[in-house]
């Protein structure tokens, strides 16, 4: 997908307008293994995503995703799943 694609749809399905730098970068270095420490709250899991959805070509059905971590796996579950 492309960053603009990325961007709008997170503007339009979570309302958040604009990425902070820190998602911004992430998505810049995708699909590099990248690794992220900054405070719970700070955005991570959007910047995970962005840089994951900014790595696919084209949409043609269906992403599944895996993480060691059962609440992030919950929470992006619940916030990309419409994708």
């Amino acid at each position: 997908m492309t960053e603009k694609e990325i961007t709008d749809n997170i503007s339009a399905r979570l309302g958040i307008a604009t990425l902070n730098p820190m998602q911004v970068a992430m998505m810049a270095v995708a699909p590099r293994p990248s690794l992220l420490i900054a405070p719970t709250g700070s955005g991570k899991t959007l910047a995970f995503a962005a840089a994951m959805l900014r790595s696919l070509a084209a949409p043609s059905g269906s992403i599944q995703a895996r993480s060691e971590e059962r609440r992030v796996g919950k929470e992006c579950r619940s916030r990309w799943s419409p994708y």
